[in-house]
């Protein structure tokens, strides 16, 4: 996945939009690249986003992180709050439903 690529959409319409999409982007980036504290600085930045399209793209990347390290449990929220981006909500759904089945197999 891209981050340059993965977060333009005409979602940045507003300086405000423009600043938040870079902050997700490098936050993102640190997560992927597993620089310390970058899975906190993303949450937080979830927390502070809970409503808008940044936010739910910071839940989508932090439940994917998630799910790659098997914490299913902990990945379901996250993508389930992810589901409130528009453009990726299938990105979400079909997360959910990966994270939910792995959840199911460990019982």
């Amino acid at each position: 996945m891209q981050t340059g690529h993965f977060y333009a959409s005409s979602a940045a319409d507003t300086p405000e939009d423009e600043a938040a999409q870079r902050e997700l982007s490098d936050l993102a980036r640190a997560l992927h690249n597993g620089t310390p504290g970058s899975y906190e600085k993303l949450s937080a930045f979830t927390a502070h986003n809970p409503t808008n399209v940044w936010g739910a793209r910071a839940a989508l990347a932090l439940g994917y992180d998630d799910y790659m390290k098997n914490r299913s449990g902990q990945a379901v929220g996250w993508f389930l709050k992810a589901q409130n981006d528009t453009l990726l909500r299938e990105y979400a759904l079909y997360w959910t439903a990966q994270a939910q089945r792995a959840l199911g197999a460990q019982r």
